[in-house]
């Protein structure tokens, strides 16, 4: 898990984008272990901000998806969909960023992680997340998997 997450880490140091967005964020799990890896990449990257959302919560499991960005992220949100039982949970994460050039209106960050197996679900997952953006009112920016 660390010889993978040094090598995202160093994809990010060399094309250092302002903002990554991340699937698969595993906080503390027994199947990648049990440790934070965006955490982990925060302090390889160096990158300052960082927000994950929890899709899936049990005792030794935690994942979902995140953000780790060099500009502060502000109103974070995490969202779970809603999915049909056995379907793993997904969902996504969002949160505002100021715009670099104006400086006065904010713009929404979103990672994404729909169901990979079941395109009907994919397709309730989506209308759940245009629902959800269209009252913001916010221009987005949105990272999918």
């Amino acid at each position: 898990f660390v010889k993978n997450l040094d090598n995202i880490a160093a994809l990010i140091k060399r094309e250092q984008p302002d903002i990554a967005a991340l699937q698969e964020a595993d906080g503390p799990s027994f199947w990648s272990g049990s440790f934070d890896h965006i955490e982990y990449l925060k302090e390889k990257t160096g990158y300052t901000y960082s927000y994950r959302g929890e899709h899936m919560k049990t005792g030794n499991l935690s994942y979902g998806t995140a953000l780790i960005s060099r500009i502060p992220l502000t109103d974070p949100v995490s969202k779970k969909f809603s999915s049909p039982v056995p379907a793993p949970t997904k969902g996504f994460v969002l949160a505002s960023i100021i715009r670099p050039v104006t400086s006065d209106k904010t713009i929404d960050i979103v990672s994404l992680h729909l169901d990979f197996s079941n395109p009907l679900n994919r397709k309730k997952q989506v209308e759940e997340l245009i629902t959800f953006l269209r009252k913001r009112k916010s221009p987005v920016i949105i990272r999918a998997c």
